[in-house]
Protein backbone atom coordinates (compact mmCIF):
# COMPACT_ATOMS: atom_id res chain seq x y z
CA UNK A 1 0.00 0.00 0.00
CA UNK A 2 1.16 3.56 -0.32
CA UNK A 3 1.70 3.89 3.56
CA UNK A 4 5.19 4.30 3.43
CA UNK A 5 5.20 6.67 0.40
CA UNK A 6 2.59 8.91 2.66
CA UNK A 7 4.85 8.09 5.53
CA UNK A 8 7.67 9.72 3.37
CA UNK A 9 5.52 12.65 1.86
CA UNK A 10 4.54 13.72 5.64
CA UNK A 11 7.84 13.52 6.87
CA UNK A 12 9.41 15.74 4.05
CA UNK A 13 6.58 18.44 4.65
CA UNK A 14 7.54 18.36 8.49
CA UNK A 15 11.10 19.32 7.40
CA UNK A 16 10.38 21.63 5.17
CA UNK A 17 7.52 23.25 7.60
CA UNK A 18 10.80 23.98 9.73
CA UNK A 19 12.98 25.45 7.28
CA UNK A 20 13.20 29.13 8.45
CA UNK A 21 13.54 30.70 4.91
CA UNK A 22 11.18 28.33 2.86
CA UNK A 23 9.04 29.11 -0.82
CA UNK A 24 6.78 27.76 -2.28
CA UNK A 25 8.91 26.17 -4.68
CA UNK A 26 10.27 23.75 -2.29
CA UNK A 27 6.96 22.38 -2.07
CA UNK A 28 8.06 20.58 -5.71
CA UNK A 29 10.14 18.04 -3.03
CA UNK A 30 7.00 16.35 -2.37
CA UNK A 31 5.79 15.69 -6.22
CA UNK A 32 7.75 12.84 -7.20
CA UNK A 33 5.77 10.72 -3.81
CA UNK A 34 2.04 12.31 -4.61
CA UNK A 35 2.71 10.88 -8.24
CA UNK A 36 3.35 7.79 -6.47
CA UNK A 37 0.02 7.78 -4.21
CA UNK A 38 -1.67 9.19 -7.26
CA UNK A 39 -0.90 6.20 -9.43
CA UNK A 40 -1.41 3.09 -7.02
CA UNK A 41 -4.61 5.19 -6.15
CA UNK A 42 -5.27 5.42 -9.84
CA UNK A 43 -4.70 1.90 -10.57
CA UNK A 44 -7.40 0.54 -7.71
CA UNK A 45 -10.35 2.83 -9.61
CA UNK A 46 -12.59 2.41 -11.52
CA UNK A 47 -11.43 4.96 -14.04
CA UNK A 48 -8.12 4.29 -14.58
CA UNK A 49 -8.29 6.91 -17.55
CA UNK A 50 -9.46 9.55 -15.34
CA UNK A 51 -6.53 9.10 -12.78
CA UNK A 52 -4.03 8.94 -16.01
CA UNK A 53 -6.27 12.46 -17.31
CA UNK A 54 -5.72 13.96 -13.52
CA UNK A 55 -1.57 12.72 -13.75
CA UNK A 56 -1.18 14.62 -17.20
CA UNK A 57 -3.01 17.44 -17.01
CA UNK A 58 -1.06 17.93 -13.02
CA UNK A 59 2.48 17.18 -14.96
CA UNK A 60 1.54 19.02 -17.61
CA UNK A 61 0.83 21.81 -15.07
CA UNK A 62 4.23 21.46 -13.07
CA UNK A 63 6.67 21.39 -16.96
CA UNK A 64 4.63 24.69 -17.44
CA UNK A 65 5.90 26.12 -14.32
CA UNK A 66 9.25 25.21 -14.74
CA UNK A 67 9.49 26.55 -18.03
CA UNK A 68 8.11 29.86 -16.84
CA UNK A 69 10.54 29.89 -13.96
CA UNK A 70 13.61 29.05 -16.86
CA UNK A 71 12.39 31.40 -18.92
CA UNK A 72 11.96 34.63 -15.93
CA UNK A 73 14.83 33.55 -14.51
CA UNK A 74 17.57 32.95 -17.43
CA UNK A 75 19.45 35.78 -17.21
CA UNK A 76 20.06 35.47 -13.59
CA UNK A 77 23.68 34.36 -13.67
CA UNK A 78 24.59 33.91 -9.85
CA UNK A 79 28.85 33.46 -10.62
CA UNK A 80 28.30 36.63 -12.38
CA UNK A 81 26.83 38.67 -9.56
CA UNK A 82 28.99 37.19 -6.99
CA UNK A 83 32.47 37.85 -8.69
CA UNK A 84 32.67 41.49 -7.87
CA UNK A 85 31.77 40.33 -4.46
CA UNK A 86 34.35 37.45 -4.19
CA UNK A 87 37.07 39.39 -5.78
CA UNK A 88 36.34 42.44 -3.18
CA UNK A 89 36.93 40.51 -0.12
CA UNK A 90 40.45 39.37 0.84
CA UNK A 91 40.69 35.86 1.64
CA UNK A 92 41.76 36.22 4.78
CA UNK A 93 38.88 38.57 5.97
CA UNK A 94 35.85 37.73 7.78
CA UNK A 95 32.68 38.73 6.00
CA UNK A 96 29.01 38.76 6.94
CA UNK A 97 25.68 38.38 4.97
CA UNK A 98 22.67 36.44 3.86
CA UNK A 99 23.19 32.92 2.90
CA UNK A 100 22.58 33.75 -0.59
CA UNK A 101 26.25 35.06 -0.83
CA UNK A 102 27.70 32.64 1.76
CA UNK A 103 28.42 29.90 -1.39
CA UNK A 104 31.48 31.75 -3.07
CA UNK A 105 32.62 33.11 0.33
CA UNK A 106 32.05 30.43 2.08
CA UNK A 107 36.23 29.64 2.82
CA UNK A 108 36.62 33.33 4.99
CA UNK A 109 35.21 33.74 8.10
CA UNK A 110 31.79 34.23 7.37
CA UNK A 111 28.88 35.46 9.58
CA UNK A 112 25.74 33.96 8.29
CA UNK A 113 22.93 37.29 9.66
CA UNK A 114 19.89 35.03 9.43
CA UNK A 115 19.24 34.61 13.00
CA UNK A 116 21.66 37.31 14.36
CA UNK A 117 20.41 40.48 15.43
CA UNK A 118 22.13 43.95 15.16
CA UNK A 119 24.04 43.27 18.49
CA UNK A 120 25.37 39.79 17.43
CA UNK A 121 26.83 41.87 13.74
CA UNK A 122 28.30 44.59 16.04
CA UNK A 123 30.02 42.04 18.64
CA UNK A 124 31.63 40.33 16.03
CA UNK A 125 32.45 42.78 13.98
CA UNK A 126 33.46 41.24 10.56
CA UNK A 127 35.72 43.35 8.16
CA UNK A 128 32.90 42.96 5.66
CA UNK A 129 29.36 43.23 5.49
CA UNK A 130 27.08 42.21 2.13
CA UNK A 131 24.02 44.12 2.45
CA UNK A 132 20.89 44.89 0.10
CA UNK A 133 20.42 41.41 -1.75
CA UNK A 134 17.29 40.68 -2.35
CA UNK A 135 16.38 38.42 0.53
CA UNK A 136 17.65 40.68 2.77
CA UNK A 137 13.92 42.21 2.26
CA UNK A 138 12.46 39.71 3.93
CA UNK A 139 10.18 39.88 6.85
CA UNK A 140 13.22 37.97 8.90
CA UNK A 141 15.28 40.52 8.25
CA UNK A 142 13.06 43.38 9.55
CA UNK A 143 14.55 44.30 12.88
CA UNK A 144 18.70 43.47 11.36
CA UNK A 145 17.59 45.63 8.63
CA UNK A 146 16.03 48.66 11.41
CA UNK A 147 18.63 48.52 13.75
CA UNK A 148 21.76 48.01 10.99
CA UNK A 149 20.72 50.15 8.04
CA UNK A 150 21.91 53.76 10.18
CA UNK A 151 24.65 52.57 11.31
CA UNK A 152 26.03 51.31 7.74
CA UNK A 153 24.64 54.26 5.64
CA UNK A 154 26.44 56.59 7.56
CA UNK A 155 29.38 54.28 9.17
CA UNK A 156 30.85 52.30 6.33
CA UNK A 157 32.37 52.58 3.21
CA UNK A 158 31.05 50.61 0.23
CA UNK A 159 33.95 48.65 -2.16
CA UNK A 160 31.65 47.42 -4.93
CA UNK A 161 28.26 47.09 -5.53
CA UNK A 162 27.03 44.31 -7.70
CA UNK A 163 23.18 44.61 -9.14
CA UNK A 164 21.12 41.67 -10.76
CA UNK A 165 17.69 42.19 -11.38
CA UNK A 166 16.99 38.27 -9.97
CA UNK A 167 19.28 39.13 -6.72
CA UNK A 168 18.74 42.62 -6.14
CA UNK A 169 21.90 44.76 -5.46
CA UNK A 170 23.86 43.98 -2.46
CA UNK A 171 26.64 46.12 -1.74
CA UNK A 172 30.22 45.00 -0.32
CA UNK A 173 30.67 47.58 3.00
CA UNK A 174 33.41 47.84 5.35
CA UNK A 175 32.35 49.48 8.54
CA UNK A 176 33.91 51.24 10.61
CA UNK A 177 33.03 49.37 13.95
CA UNK A 178 35.55 52.02 15.71
CA UNK A 179 32.86 54.85 15.17
CA UNK A 180 30.10 53.00 16.60
CA UNK A 181 29.29 54.05 20.01
CA UNK A 182 29.30 51.63 23.12
CA UNK A 183 25.92 50.04 23.64
CA UNK A 184 24.40 51.80 20.52
CA UNK A 185 23.23 48.11 19.33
Amino acid sequence: GPRPILWTIALLLLGIACLPNKTEFYLTLAAPFLYLVAAWTGSRTRSRGLAWGVAAIWLLHLVAADLFLLRRDRGCGYREWTAPLTAAVPPRASVAGTFVTWFPLRARAYLEFHRNRAGDLARARPEYVLWGDAHLEDPIFARLREEMSPFLAGHADTVVASPSACYGTVAVLRPRWEELPPHAL
